[in-house]
């Protein structure tokens, strides 16, 4: 909690990905994003640690997640799965891939004008 005081104010957005920082961005005035990867299913699990992800699951998403501006999930099925309250500001953002066929994919080296990446001495403006 103190590294983000340190810094708090200081940014235009949060973008706050695990669990034991949802409750200090909660507490924060500027804007901030939870980033949503899912909670372990636990019923394998011995009843303690389930106890463990029952306790992530009930504050995440009944407490720390409804404070929050906006929710990424990473994926559709997690979107699904969240409370419907949550549902509404919540939006699929797939980790590293493209999973948008009809969108054609961007060369990076085609855009910026490079025949050799070994060779990128190319300014970008």
């Amino acid at each position: 909690m103190d590294a983000i005081r340190s810094i708090h104010g200081q940014k235009d957005l949060w973008i706050v990905e695990s669990f034991p920082f949802f409750k200090a961005a909660s507490d924060l005035q500027e804007p901030w994003i939870a980033v949503d990867y899912g909670v372990v299913p636990s019923k394998s699990f011995s009843w303690i640690r389930r106890r463990y992800f029952d306790y992530i699951r009930k504050t995440q998403y009944g407490e720390y997640f409804p404070k929050a501006s906006g929710i990424a999930c990473i994926s559709h099925f997690l979107r699904r799965n969240l409370p419907p309250a949550l549902r509404e500001k919540a939006t699929v953002i797939h980790l590293g891939v493209d999973h948008y066929t009809m969108n054609r994919l961007v060369d990076a080296r085609e855009e910026l004008g490079i025949d050799d990446p070994s060779s990128c001495t190319k300014a970008v403006n």
